[in-house]
């Protein structure tokens, strides 16, 4: 069993060779999966930590191949907590006892109070699950939506690709306005921005702006998945041009530019209790086809005599 070890109030970035080494346990898995095992985020921390983090625990057999790690990575309201494990890895026992050991870390690396969030697939246990046992409450449903594409309905909006280095301004208002304490899109930097670009998925003309009185008013960004399903990635209206329709034509406008690209099949994220937009997308021909839940927990810091600096 091996374990990474971070001093109190103090994150070690990870070694380069390390993210490679868990990135390339990702890769596998989500090849015999066919599913993805991190969300972006998540896989960008392991792509460029720093030093805020990820925090990673790893488990290795008796030979040193890793079969499991769990990772916390710093979000916009407090931490994200991942768990990928090999097929020989499964058993919820072993999982309580990595994330229990993950979480002792971070109270242990920090010094304010926190909060970790834990995304998982597929419907509620009947009973307690291993979640509640953890101490985690469920906060949120996310809907995995998908279509068949080209969807045969017109747009009527113009848009057009967006521009590297020209509208990255632009878009992280709209962006951060539109997605005002999102756990997830919300306080988007420059570099947050860039580091998506610099994904090899990152096509201009899949990210659509609309313009209105000179002002972007919305956008669409798509993304295209390594088995050829196109993902309306990240989509949002500026709050000042609200009520006028833009949230389906951008859709349809994303939509098209993925058909445009040899698309057949479209997907999307979003919240179950957004009714609003699950109806848009239903009426756009989306079906939900499966589900995932985040579940959050506090994360007391451990309170010493040390401080940060004296660490």
């Amino acid at each position: 069993m091996e374990a990474k070890r971070y001093p109190r109030f103090d994150m070690v970035p990870l070694d380069p060779r390390d993210s490679d080494d868990l990135l390339e346990f990702v890769d596998k898995q989500e090849r015999t999966s066919a599913r993805p095992a991190l969300s972006d985020q998540s896989r960008l921390a392991l792509q460029h930590p720093g030093p805020d983090g990820p925090l990673v625990v790893t488990r290795r057999d008796g030979n040193g191949q890793l079969e499991a790690f769990a990772e916390l990575s710093p979000d916009s309201v407090g931490w994200t907590l991942d768990v990928v494990a090999g097929e020989q890895f499964v058993e919820e026992e072993r999982i309580e006892q990595l994330v229990n050991e993950a979480i002792s870390q971070l109270a242990g690396s920090i010094d304010t109070d926190s909060e970790v969030t834990w995304w998982r697939d597929g419907p509620p246990p009947a009973g307690a699950g291993l979640e509640q046992r953890l101490g985690f409450e469920m906060r949120r449903e996310l809907l995995q939506m998908r279509r068949d594409l080209p969807t045969g309905m017109p747009v009527t909006i113009d848009t057009r690709p967006f521009v590297p280095g020209v509208d990255d301004g632009a878009f992280l208002a709209v962006n951060n306005r539109a997605f005002a304490g999102h756990h997830e899109q919300s306080d988007w930097d420059l570099e947050a921005l860039r580091l998506r670009a610099g994904e090899p998925w990152f096509d201009p003309d899949g990210f659509r702006l609309h313009e209105r009185d000179g002002r972007l008013a919305g956008f669409c960004w798509t993304k295209i998945h390594a088995d050829g399903v196109g993902e309306i990635y990240v989509i949002a209206v500026d709050p000042d041009f609200t009520g006028l329709g833009l949230g389906k034509q951008l859709t349809l406008a994303g939509l098209e530019s993925l058909a445009e690209r040899g698309v057949e099949h479209a997907m999307l994220y979003v919240d179950a209790d957004n009714h609003t937009a699950v109806s848009l997308y239903e009426r756009l021909g989306f079906t939900t086809t499966q589900s995932s839940r985040a579940h959050a927990r506090p994360v007391p810091a451990i309170k010493t005599q040390a401080s940060k600096g004296d660490a």
